[in-house]
């Protein structure tokens, strides 16, 4: 019996090939699970709006480049200029609609902003199949930036809400997988089909997906927010499969308790702020300096565990856990007693008591933008937000996009057998299956591996492809390099993926509350999209003045500096709930290692 159950031990801590066939396992295991297919369906309907998101860049990048030369069957020439301006109109948009579903998330709900941005996919398509002017295209490039801007914000809130923590790491990659999707579908329809008839399957694709996500319901989390309890309890019997009745009432239980703790959080953070000025102000030298310094992290670590403790208080016992304020001097024990003892009446009124609905959607609805902001300030979200914003400029500036240009024209001048059109394809299906790659090791492997794999193996790929680079520049050619090449690019290619193209959205699932995460994608969406342009218009200048080895040099030295990053400050958030994150967030050692979740754990916890 003891060999049985050391031989899965021994397998899981193998090598690679050992973690590739406990991925199936996994994998076998939950398509069987009548709760995760539900959930990866309704999420994997839901992140067609990225795949949408993925044939926008990929009509940028092939139909523009036929619209400013005239070639094929296109209906109208435009300039480079205005070529540049329908790019640059796209960008805009995105903030625009990054902005725009930060503000109608919490008003309209993630389903209807999903429904929105699918409408906006299929009014520029339509734009674009009828434009017969410059001016028609710059409306659609607005008109489809605000979709991808919405498809940013939205999915990894609708994906958090909706996926387990068992599965939210391998749900939460297709937020990015599906934009490969959407390019290489995008590329293929160009190689197969006429101008025309490519637009109107991108129209016929948008409305798929306004249809399709009209079956499915509303997130939990957003209809508890709103007060719609019996809406959010057919909700939860869908999504996670609960038919006792009981059951699905301590679900809806906990999600009220999730709801008001987050709606809270900006309201103590700015009651914990005044009062710790008036107490300074009134009797500074009363209270020790640690004491005041620790007295935010303090608060914080309290109020989840007593807020969760009255969650359960009716079904595991009646006695009250012992306050742990004995142990504060009584001056802090009095500034928090009037927010904690607020908070747990709250959460100990009954479920049939429908009196607290009310309150918490008047709550939500004071909750604004700049509510928000402040919220990012508290030191668990700030250090977020600068990890987030880390990996989105160590995306942008690790060289992918170059890489991505010369791997084309390498493929293409190399080997005669290759157009153009298939040496992008050919890159395409390298990244379409990166992403899938990911999809099935990132639950085994955890987010701060991969990107450690990531991020490294990136770096010496490109270290080795430059070295080869500078050994052909000074004439020692070699009948091998053109194979080495490629195949060094092309690893390139699946290392960056399976890390750093894919597993930022997934943190921005894990990182933050749920009541953040529609503003910190528009922060992010708003960044990626200044980096983006500064790094394109920086790449270009460097390409003009340096030569080739010398540029993928530059860009391993930064890939070494994103391996730093992660190594030093990104935490592993596999199977962990948003306090344990947040508790590694606020610690001293942001890398401890937590224990291991088990799966049965993982099931009963909330995201």
């Amino acid at each position: 019996m003891s060999q049985r159950r050391t031989a899965p031990s021994r397998l899981s801590e193998g090598s690679g090939l050992g973690r590739v066939v406990l991925s199936l396992q996994e994998t076998a295991r939950r398509l069987c699970n009548r709760k995760f297919r539900r959930q990866f369906l309704a999420c994997s309907i839901a992140t067609i709006t990225m795949g949408l998101v993925g044939t926008v860049n990929g009509w940028i990048k092939i139909s523009l480049a036929h619209l400013t030369t005239g070639s094929g069957d296109v209906p109208l020439m435009i300039t480079e200029d205005e070529s540049s301006w329908v790019v640059s109109l796209t960008v805009l948009g995105s903030m625009i609609g990054s902005l725009l579903a930060a503000q109608l998330a919490d008003r309209i709900g993630r389903k209807y902003c999903l429904l929105v941005c699918s409408t906006m996919f299929t009014i520029g398509w339509l734009i674009i199949c009828f434009a017969s002017s410059a001016p028609m295209l710059y409306l659609a490039g607005v008109t489809l930036g605000i979709g991808v801007g919405i498809a940013h914000t939205i999915n990894p809130m609708f994906v958090s809400e909706v996926a387990d923590i068992k599965y939210r790491g391998s749900i939460g990659v297709l937020i990015a997988a599906n934009v490969n999707s959407g390019i290489l579908l995008t590329y293929a329809l160009s190689v197969w089909l006429t101008y025309k008839l490519q637009l109107a399957l991108l129209v016929i694709i948008s409305l798929i997906s306004i249809l399709t996500t009209l079956y499915f319901p509303e997130t939990p989390y957003f209809l508890v927010a709103k007060g719609q309890k019996e809406q959010a309890c057919k909700s939860i019997v869908y999504y996670k499969c609960i038919e006792d009745p009981d059951k699905v009432k301590m679900e809806l239980r906990t999600l009220r308790d999730q709801v008001r703790h987050e709606l809270h959080q900006q309201v103590r953070y700015e009651l914990l702020q005044q009062s710790t000025s008036d107490l300074h102000s009134e009797s500074g030298r009363d209270l020790p300096p640690q004491s005041r310094s620790d007295l935010p992290s303090q608060s914080r670590s309290d109020l989840p565990s007593q807020s969760t403790y009255v969650i359960h208080s009716e079904v595991v016992s009646e006695e009250h856990q012992q306050p742990t304020g004995e142990l504060r001097p009584q001056s802090l024990r009095e500034l928090h007693s009037q927010s904690r003892s607020h908070l747990r009446k709250q959460s100990s009124v009954d479920l049939q008591e429908s009196t607290d609905i009310p309150e918490t959607y008047m709550e939500l609805s004071k909750y604004t933008c700049l509510d928000k902001l402040r919220a990012i300030l508290q030191r668990s979200n700030r250090n977020a937000l600068f990890i987030m914003l880390g990996l989105i400029m160590a995306q942008q500036l690790s060289g992918n996009f170059s890489v991505t240009e010369y791997l084309e024209q390498d493929i293409d001048r190399k080997w005669a057998t290759f157009s153009p059109q298939d040496a992008m394809i050919f890159v395409q299906v390298v990244r379409y299956v990166s992403g899938y790659i990911a999809m099935l090791i990132v639950t085994h492997c955890g987010r701060r591996k991969l990107l450690i794999v990531s991020t490294m193996g990136s770096c010496l790929s490109l270290i080795i492809f430059a070295g080869c680079l500078f050994l052909d520049q000074h004439n020692f050619d070699h009948p091998t390099f053109t194979i080495v090449s490629i195949h060094f690019l092309s690893g390139y290619q699946l290392l960056f993926q399976i890390g750093l193209g894919l597993l930022p959205n997934v943190l921005l699932c894990d990182l933050f509350p749920t009541e953040l995460k529609g503003i910190v994608g528009a922060i992010v969406v708003i960044f990626n999209g200044i980096v983006g342009f500064t790094a394109t218009k920086l790449n270009q200048v460097i390409i003009e003045n340096v030569e080739w080895h010398a540029i993928f040099t530059i860009f391993a030295t930064l890939c070494s500096l994103a391996f730093l990053m992660v190594f030093i400050w990104v935490p592993e958030t596999k199977g962990k709930t948003y306090n344990e994150i947040e508790a590694l967030l606020t610690g001293e050692n942001l890398n401890s290692s937590n224990e291991e979740v088990s799966s049965d754990e993982m099931d009963s916890r909330e995201i």
